[in-house]
């Protein structure tokens, strides 16, 4: 017995570490590649459900043999009628997932028992209820805290109601379900869970930082050359930088994200003054590239991640340093180019420019459908074919709502924008928690970093797309698992 529990904790180790450096990879190639994203990332989240199934299993064969049965009637229904209607509901949306899942790709009547589709449907549908018996365990018994563990258990709850229950478009809310919000909060659970170790932290923290610099410096070149060097991307409008992204928006989101990081490291961690010159590198080529985006959302979610850190660094310095932005925004308001003085010019003019106006006409729109039905929404992924119905008719754009609550209110209503709001939450309380108890100052910084990036996105969310962007949702969920790591000795 014990020569097998060590064997099967060889193999554990052997998956998590195979998992590690799919992470690494999956991370460095955020902001140039979204296909070797989604390659690594389905590869990682397989082996990680391989791993978490036998540990399943395990703990189904434990519970079996220790299983004493209710001495009364009262006690029996107490404990079966619960798992019955959970059974019942997971077997409902597990079929009308997998019916609109293969529907969608296959022509078939929709008839459930129809002949060439009850079999297919069935065995998908046992697929899906067997990996979210095996997700949903593997969070309850996690470290993750009774809040974190409450809501990304009902984050999953809430988005599978507006898949398979409340969805005006079944098939693309299942399969939003399973190819997005799935992958999404599995990569969360897997880097919470395999990078636990404070040299795992390291690496991990080394890839995000290498990851920007290399995005920050096609940047700068793009800026120089006209073109970057991963894409050949022209600047955006002959005047914004992009990267390798598309937009000047998504990459200033990036860089938004990703400068707390470095700056949590120097005000943390870094005490040799080689590192610290490394990272205040790096900060400024982030910084530069933040600039020459002109992205002014970007710059305020920069600013909420940049105020966000200062608290965890003293009363003095916080005070010290909104000193100083104050007096470099009034300098940059007198003497910076025209470009950067007609986007500082645009904030008094909230409202009135082009871009602001098209933005309150979606948000309008957006609202009437959030009104149209509050509780469960139109359903995940729904939100540009519904808008067509609810948007002015001198209005002919299908756009995101640019507003990324907005949108989770309007697809998922009040209830799927509360519990996203809860996950959030939890997180940052988590990492505080961390900040505080961990003695390693990397960790220590890597997580309070981590937070503050996360704060910067969501800031910019309010104004833009950034958690229905794959490389920018992927880099947020990334962040989260990273928040709230728990390290372990090696």
């Amino acid at each position: 017995m014990t020569d097998m529990n060590a064997g099967r904790q060889r193999l554990y180790a052997g998956c998590d570490k195979v998992i590690e450096y799919m992470v690494y990879t999956l991370v460095f190639f955020i902001p140039t590649s979204k296909s070797v994203v989604e390659v690594f990332a389905t590869l990682a989240i397989m082996i990680w459900l391989y791993k978490n199934g036998l540990k399943a299993w395990e703990w189904t064969l434990e519970k079996r043999k220790s299983f004493v049965p209710p001495e009364t009637t009262y006690g029996l229904l107490k404990v079966i009628t619960p798992l019955g209607v959970l059974m019942v509901l997971l077997v409902y949306s597990s079929i009308m997932i997998s019916l609109a899942v293969i529907s969608h790709h296959f022509d078939i009547e929709g008839d459930l028992f129809a002949t060439g589709v009850f079999l297919p449907v069935t065995l998908f549908a046992i697929f899906l209820g067997t990996l979210f018996f095996i997700i949903a365990l593997a969070v309850v018994r996690s470290s993750y805290g009774f809040n974190l563990k409450a809501s990304i258990i009902s984050f999953i709850a809430v988005s599978l109601i507006a898949s398979a229950f409340t969805s005006q478009r079944l098939g693309m809310s299942a399969e939003a379900f399973l190819f997005k919000v799935m992958e999404y909060l599995l990569i969360f659970l897997i880097i919470a869970d395999v990078i636990n170790t404070p040299r795992r932290v390291f690496n991990l923290v080394s890839v995000f930082l290498v990851a920007a610099l290399f995005s920050g410096i096609d940047g700068i070149y793009q800026r120089l050359a006209g073109y970057d060097l991963f894409r050949n991307f022209p600047m955006f409008e002959k005047a914004k930088i992009t990267a390798a992204f598309k937009a000047p928006n998504d990459f200033g989101t990036y860089v938004a994200t990703m400068l707390p990081l470095p700056l949590a490291l120097i005000a943390f961690n870094a005490k040799d003054w080689k590192k610290k010159c490394g990272l205040l590198v790096i900060s400024l080529v982030l910084a530069a590239c933040l600039v020459l985006t002109f992205s002014r959302g970007a710059w305020l979610g920069f600013l909420a991640g940049f105020l966000f850190l200062l608290i965890f660094t003293g009363w003095r310095r916080l005070v010290a340093v909104l000193i100083i932005l104050v007096l470099l925004a009034s300098l940059t308001a007198l003497i910076a180019p025209p470009p950067i003085k007609a986007q500082i010019d645009y904030f008094s003019k909230l409202g009135s420019d082009a871009s602001s106006v098209d933005r309150l006409i979606i948000w309008k729109t957006g609202w009437r459908m959030f009104l149209d039905k509050p509780v469960f929404g139109h359903g995940l992924n729904t939100f540009m074919s519904v808008f067509e119905k609810y948007r002015p008719p001198d209005y002919s754009e299908i756009v995101y709502a640019h507003n990324c609550f907005l949108q989770i209110a309007a697809e998922t209503g009040i209830i799927g924008l509360l519990v996203f709001l809860w996950f959030c939450v939890s997180v940052f309380i988590r990492a505080i928690s961390r900040f505080f108890i961990t003695s390693d100052k990397f960790v220590k910084a890597a997580v309070i970093g981590a937070a503050a990036c996360i704060m910067a996105t969501l800031a910019n969310s309010f104004v833009d797309t950034n958690l229905y962007s794959l490389p920018l949702a992927v880099l947020f969920w990334s962040l989260c698992g990273l928040a709230i790591v728990k390290v372990q000795p090696e």
